[in-house]
């Protein structure tokens, strides 16, 4: 009986055209282990002058399914070319079964593309190929009550920390049915998910409830990741989003779990507390626990985030001990907030401290109050007051 190898011999005595149809008309009933020989044969005559060329690879990507992850590579680098337009011609035009065939390869890229260990992106990444696969990917997830191809529900979650425009407005229109099974999955996955993508996803109105899930949960166990990355939701874009996360008491009422959190991860705590939906008490009550963090940066980002709040008689309390502080960057933060009080009932209440401050071993400090005392309210006993009247009848 003749061996896949004899007939391969066989066949590459014959032109590329003979051997191209009859390796292709192999291929669907190879065995698994003989699929990999079929494949390189095709290559091989895709790769040859006079012969058959895009025909043979396509053959190959045709037959998708039924390759193994090196095979695939070996495929892909062969059509890397062609590739992005044939993906977007099949997904448009190539009627339903070879939609869902592109449908397939784009979602198994993008995953491919989103693993580190996988040398897809070495071999094939192009800014074609991106645009190309975002523009199928949307496709075939708007599809997806018809194909139900999970790769491509995985391949959504792959991409979706830095989409494409198409991915990106298939994510933020909510009457898309596909949007319920994608949170079905994502929430699956969140507890592996890193806290960075998390942040990411707050952006898209198809991931966002998952992602405050997630990440309400991670903060009210002090995961020092998540607080890590507060940085990321300055981005405006979240900034919505963000301030519905707000149930992590349960780290905000723990003194001892707070004081455990290294440097980064409780100044990322002030950020959040500032960005996040916390109530105002609350937010007051844990930034005063921090005027004795043994940390001046720590101490300086509450500093920070106390002035920008809208000021009251308990926040200015807490600005004043932080105006005290002994490093000058944090007490100057501080002072500069109280010195710039508006109102006048608010420059009245904070006369008295400001003297105080004019005493202060920061000459940072004694620079500012002078500065502002013009903006004082001066009481009427002022001897400055009856020193300029009776200069002017003089």
């Amino acid at each position: 009986m003749w061996t896949l190898e004899a007939k391969t011999r066989i066949l590459r005595t014959r032109s590329g055209f003979v051997r191209h149809r009859a390796l292709a008309a192999t291929l669907p009933y190879a065995a698994a282990d003989e699929v990999p020989i079929i494949v390189s044969e095709l290559l091989d005559v895709a790769e040859r002058p006079a012969g058959p060329g895009w025909s043979a690879v396509e053959s190959v990507l045709i037959a998708w399914q039924r390759l193994d992850s090196r095979t695939r590579l070996a495929a892909l680098d062969s059509a890397r070319l062609a590739l992005p337009s044939w993906l977007l011609n099949g997904a448009r035009f190539g009627g339903e079964q070879r939609a869902a065939l592109t449908f397939q390869i784009a979602a198994d890229i993008s995953i491919a593309l989103d693993d580190p260990a996988s040398r897809v992106s070495a071999i094939i990444e192009t800014p074609e190929l991106r645009a190309s696969i975002d523009h199928v990917l949307a496709a075939a997830a708007m599809d997806y009550p018809s194909n139900r191809i999970s790769a491509v529900l995985e391949a959504l979650l792959a991409v979706a920390h830095a989409p494409g425009p198409s991915v990106r407005a298939f994510m933020s229109d909510s009457t898309q049915p596909a949007h319920m099974p994608l949170r079905t999955l994502a929430r699956r996955q969140s507890s592996s998910t890193p806290p960075r993508r998390l942040v990411s996803w707050l952006a898209l109105p198809a991931l966002a409830p998952i992602a405050r899930e997630a990440l309400e949960s991670a903060l009210a166990a002090g995961d020092a990741a998540t607080l890590e990355v507060s940085h990321l939701l300055l981005v405006r874009s979240r900034s919505t989003e963000t301030k519905r996360i707000s149930r992590f008491d349960r780290l905000l009422d723990n003194d001892a779990a707070i004081s455990g959190l290294s440097e980064p991860s409780r100044r990322g705590l002030v950020r959040w507390m500032g960005l996040a939906g916390i109530k105002r008490e609350r937010t007051l009550r844990t930034l005063g626990r921090l005027v004795a963090d043994p940390s001046a940066l720590v101490r300086l980002d509450a500093a920070r985030a106390l002035s920008r709040l809208q000021p009251t008689p308990e926040s200015d309390l807490i600005l004043q001990d932080f105006a005290l502080d002994q490093s000058p960057a944090v007490a100057g933060t501080a002072a500069r907030a109280l010195a710039s009080a508006a109102s006048p009932a608010r420059r009245r209440s904070l006369e008295h401290f400001l003297e105080t401050l004019r005493r202060s071993p920061h000459e940072s400090v004694r620079r500012i109050v002078p500065a502002k005392r013009e903006h004082l309210a001066p009481r009427r006993s002022e001897p400055a007051l009856a020193g300029s009247r009776t200069g002017g009848t003089e």
